[in-house]
């Protein structure tokens, strides 16, 4: 970026100096650099000089406290503790994922007993009735065969009246055609 691109990024609100290599960014914005807009850049210098002084101090701030040694042992409890927090959160959502996990396997087969259940009493309807209709068959065929000497006396009895009551009366005969003959 230009010596003006960096001032403009740097006065604008919200603008963060972190990331930055500060020893270019302090040539690209000094105001010895930049004589046309030497405002703006003392400016911007100043804001992230200051951010990067600040960052510097609690950068020290941190060894000292980490060269005591009654602070570094507080340090490293708070360390300490924060990782068996996390550690405890790990295996508190480790346990809920777990029962969740459960509780789906057990909704699950509790709907496949379910359908197999239902399975199982449809395929136990169909025998029945399968069972019914063949009961019905069989003691149809076996009124059908019980009843044979009586349709077959039935019948004879029909024919034997028919063939008295046809030879008694003579029976009526049609007129034979007879070729119509045409004049001509």
């Amino acid at each position: 970026m230009t010596p003006k691109q960096q001032i403009d990024r740097l006065n604008r609100p919200g603008c963060t100096y972190f990331n930055l290599n500060p020893y270019d960014l302090s040539l690209l914005v000094h105001p010895d650099k930049n004589r046309d807009d030497s405002e703006r850049a003392q400016k911007a210098f100043d804001g992230w000089y200051m951010e990067y002084f600040v960052f510097l101090l609690a950068v020290a701030k941190a060894y000292r406290t980490l060269e005591d040694p009654e602070a570094s042992r507080k340090c490293l409890e708070v360390v300490e503790e924060a990782k068996e927090r996390v550690e405890q959160m790990k295996r508190h959502a480790v346990y809920v994922q777990t029962c969740k996990l459960f509780a789906d396997l057990e909704r699950l087969r509790v709907e496949e007993e379910l359908k197999q259940s239902n399975d199982r009493k449809r395929k136990a309807e169909e025998e029945e009735e399968e069972r019914k209709a063949a009961e019905l068959e069989k003691e149809w065929r076996k009124n059908y065969e019980d009843s044979r000497n009586e349709r077959v006396a039935s019948w004879r009895d029909f024919k034997a009246k028919k063939s008295r009551s046809s030879r008694g009366l003579g029976g009526f005969k049609p007129p034979k055609p007879k070729m119509e003959q045409r004049p001509g």
